[in-house]
């Protein structure tokens, strides 16, 4: 909702037309760096917002490097499964036993369009989709401690089963505890089709369905190559302080942290907005059978909607969107908190449960922008 937008991303007067992205490894550096830019831009604009991003580290064993790994505010490890797009990431990728379940190559048309205003035939560019998210982590580890107290199991797999992968990046769907392939992306979920294993709902499921939303007939995606065209390229930091990992809830943050999101697509309607919109808010997305009535496809006006289905998949637990007491208008229903839970791993669901597992990320502000061509930047020294 948009009145829940900080001053700066909120400012009908003021829209924002611009944005600039630096970083570097220094954070000294950094800050010498921001003081140079932010004093040339003066004469030429007016600085509406600025935020600071930290990288945050862990490290859950012996194999991880010494600094650690990069996590995001709940604990868990970050960017794991990304397009690749470089012929040295996908071997290496495919060389560490990967590529026989998911092949994480790219095209770079996913990301990358002709620009306009570079070169003919040789300038291209991509449009950017910049999102602060803010996190609830008090909210989120209480969540998770009630949702186990409930279920009966233990809360690492509760989490995991909300994310997709333990906190040191196991998929849930390979084995029900974390650790000996925290770093495995070759996966799909052919072996979990009714998501006993990992639920429907699991964040990295619904973002990332791994062609399970391939279905003739069905309402999302009729081929291989559709399904995959609605990838993004995400990228993003951490902002806001060090992770917090108190085992006292009242030591947690409930805002002021969370993660700066940008993502790369040649086509924000139908990679980023898809995404959020028709996988992670919609309810009905990857639910079994939810492609037939009956016997019968659901026609054709309601392919790409929700209607008329039980509610028995929910919201991405982690980044789904709802207004309450709203309907969507593109999907037609009022998407809730997931109810069903498997009882334990590989177990499927045995009541509906009572606990509120959604709504710990709010969209604080973010805007829509095209990262245009080098030659086109060069160009603007001369005009």
């Amino acid at each position: 909702m948009q009145n829940q937008w900080e001053d700066g991303y909120n400012n009908p007067q003021k829209p924002i037309h611009a944005m600039f992205i630096l970083a570097a490894d220094d954070p000294a550096e950094m800050i010498a760096v921001e003081r140079v830019v932010l004093a040339e831009l003066k004469s030429i604009a007016e600085i509406l917002t600025g935020e600071r991003g930290m990288n945050l580290k862990k490290r859950f064993s012996p194999a991880d490097p010494e600094d650690g790994v990069s996590v995001e505010h709940f604990g868990f490890v970050d960017g794991r499964s990304q397009p690749l797009f470089l012929k040295g990431q996908a071997d290496r990728e495919t060389h560490n036993g990967g590529g026989s379940f998911w092949d994480p190559r790219a095209p770079l048309s996913l990301i990358l369009l002709p620009d306009p205003n570079g070169t003919e035939n040789r300038s291209f560019g991509s449009f950017l989709v910049y999102r602060k998210l803010e996190q609830n982590v008090r909210g989120f580890r209480l969540a998770e401690g009630q949702l186990a107290e409930e279920l009966g199991l233990p809360i690492d797999l509760v989490g995991a089963m909300a994310v997709g992968r333990f906190k040191d990046g196991t998929p849930l769907v390979l084995q029900p505890g974390g650790g000996g392939r925290p770093m495995a992306n070759d996966f799909n979920y052919d072996g979990d089709p009714d998501g006993v294993a990992s639920p429907f709902q699991a964040h990295i499921r619904k973002t990332n369905p791994r062609l399970e939303s391939v279905r003739r007939g069905g309402p999302f995606a009729q081929s291989n190559e559709e399904e995959l065209g609605h990838r993004i390229a995400r990228r993003g930091i951490p902002y806001g302080g060090p992770l917090s990992e108190s085992n006292n809830p009242d030591d947690l943050p409930t805002k002021g942290v969370g993660l700066l999101f940008f993502c790369y697509q040649a086509d924000i309607w139908e990679q980023f907005e898809f995404m959020q919109r028709f996988w992670s808010n919609n309810p009905g997305f990857l639910q079994p059978d939810f492609d037939t009535k009956g016997s019968l496809p659901l026609p054709e006006n309601q392919r790409r909607g929700s209607r008329n289905y039980p509610d028995a998949t929910g919201l991405d637990a982690i980044t789904g969107q709802a207004i309450p007491g709203q309907s969507d208008p593109l999907i037609g229903v009022e998407a809730g908190p997931p109810r069903h839970w498997p009882q334990a791993w590989g177990k499927p669901p045995k009541d509906p449960v009572a606990t509120d597992f959604a709504n710990f990320v709010t969209l604080k502000g973010g805007e829509y922008f095209f990262s245009p061509c080098i030659s086109f930047l060069k160009g603007l020294a001369d005009s």
